[in-house]
């Protein structure tokens, strides 16, 4: 195993190694009633920009700390998924 995959291997484990919203919680560096704020009432930011044909394109981005959290899940399901992926499998994977 080179250096990248021993990485990729421990944040999978560590993720993997979470079983419950406190687990949860402590990967993502909140608390677990933050966790559950934003479960239950996830944060967006909504705006809108002009479309070259005309009118408004609205665009609904979620605020920094939710999207903070969705790119730290991503990584960590990215790491778990390229533990056991299958080999024709070439969408939509970070390349290692």
């Amino acid at each position: 195993m080179n250096k990248i995959d021993n990485y990729t291997s421990l944040v999978a484990e560590k993720f993997l190694a979470s079983k419950s919203h406190y687990d949860l919680a402590q990967l993502l560096n909140i608390t677990v009633a933050g966790l559950n704020r934003l479960i239950d009432e996830p944060r967006y930011v909504e705006f809108k920009i002009k479309k070259k044909s005309g009118g408004h394109r609205l665009i609904t981005a979620p605020d920094p700390e939710l999207k903070r959290i969705q790119r730290f899940l991503n990584n960590h399901l990215q790491s778990v998924y390229l533990l056991d992926k299958p080999v024709c499998s070439h969408g939509f994977v970070n390349r290692q």
